[in-house]
C-alpha cells in the first residue's frame, strides 16, 4: 500500500495541499487565541517534511553530513522555527536585524550540515541562500506575494528536475509546489496570517538544497537554476512595471507578480531543456 501510495500522484500532488488545510486548522482549532498567526504556516512545512522522508527515508539521527540528510535539516528547521514563531515576538523595524542573523545563522549551520565541509561553494551557497531567505522573510507587503514566488520557484524546479532525471527531486519538488499551494489558499482566506520561521526553515529550505542536489547531479542545469532565482526579484520588477503602465496597478500584486514570474521561469526551462539536449549528445 505504500508502495502503491508513494509512487503515484495523489503522494505528491493531492495530499499535500489538503493536509496542509488540515493542520492548519487543527493548530488553530488546538491552539486558540494562544497560537500565533505565524506558526500556521509551519503547517505547510510539515507536509513538506513528510514528502521528504516518503522520497529519501528518514536516515539515522543526528544524520552524518550530506544530501542524505536533507529530512533530518528540514525537520530541525520545522522545530526549531515553530518554537521561535511561537515565544518570540513579532521583530519590528531595527529588530529586524535579529531575523537577519537569525535566517543566516540557520542558513550556514545548513549549508554545511549538507555539504559536510565548510569550503568557497559552501560560502557561495550561503550567500545565494540568504540573499533569497531575507528577500522572502522580510517582505513588508502582502504575504501572497513571496508565497506565490515560492510556488512557482518550486514547480520549476520540479520541471528542471523532471528534464534532468533526477526522480527524487522532482517528486520532492511537486510536494513542496502542492503544499505552498495548500499555504497559498489559507492565506487567500486569512489574509492575516505571516510566513514564520517554521515555514521559511522547514519548507523553503527545502527549495534550497533540491536545487543544490540538481545542480550536484547535473552541473549543467545550474545555469536554469540560477535564472529561476530571479523569480524571487519579480516584485521589483512588478513595482517597476505599475510605474511605466499605471493601468497596470489595476491588477491584484500577486496576480502581477505571478505574471511577471512566468518569464524567468519559461527562461529557465528554455534553458534547461537547451543544456539537457547539449549533454545527451554531447
Amino acid at each position: 500500500m505504500t508502495t502503491y501510495i508513494s509512487d503515484s500522484f495523489i503522494a505528491f500532488c493531492i495530499l499535500p495541499l489538503i493536509a496542509t488545510i488540515i493542520i492548519a486548522g487543527a493548530i488553530r482549532f488546538c491552539g486558540g487565541h494562544l497560537t500565533d498567526n505565524r506558526l500556521i504556516s509551519a503547517s505547510a512545512a510539515v507536509c513538506i517534511v513528510w514528502v521528504t522522508v516518503l522520497v529519501l527515508g528518514m536516515p539515522e539521527f543526528p544524520s552524518p553530513p550530506g544530501g542524505h540528510a536533507l529530512p533530518v535539516i528540514l525537520l530541525v528547521g520545522l522545530v526549531l522555527g515553530s518554537l521561535l514563531d511561537q515565544f518570540l515576538p513579532v521583530l519590528r523595524n531595527r529588530a529586524r536585524l535579529w531575523r537577519i542573523v537569525l535566517d543566516f545563522t540557520f542558513a550556514i549551520g545548513a549549508v554545511v550540515w549538507f555539504r559536510g565541509t565548510l569550503d568557497l561553494w559552501c560560502l557561495v551557497m550561503f550567500a545565494a541562500w540568504g540573499t533569497l531567505q531575507i528577500r522572502t522573510h522580510s517582505y513588508t507587503g502582502s504575504n501572497a506575494i513571496p508565497a506565490v514566488m515560492m510556488l512557482l520557484s518550486a514547480g520549476g524546479l520540479a520541471l528542471i528536475a523532471w528534464i534532468g532525471g533526477t526522480t527524487s527531486d522532482e517528486a520532492i519538488s511537486l510536494g513542496v509546489f502542492s503544499a505552498t499551494l495548500g499555504l497559498g489558499a489559507l492565506l487567500c482566506i486569512n489574509r492575516s496570517l505571516h510566513l514564520g520561521f517554521g515555514y521559511h526553515w522547514g519548507g523553503f529550505t527545502a527549495q534550497l538544497l533540491i536545487a543544490l542536489r540538481i545542480i550536484e547531479s547535473n552541473p549543467a542545469l545550474v545555469a536554469p537554476i540560477v535564472v529561476l532565482g530571479f523569480i524571487f526579484y519579480a516584485d521589483s520588477a512588478a513595482t517597476s512595471l505599475e510605474d511605466w503602465k499605471p493601468t497596470m496597478k489595476k491588477v491584484p500584486r500577486p496576480m502581477l507578480t505571478g505574471l511577471v514570474s512566468i518569464f524567468p521561469l519559461t527562461l529557465a526551462m528554455v534553458i534547461a531543456v537547451a543544456v539537457s539536449r547539449l549533454t545527451l549528445f554531447g
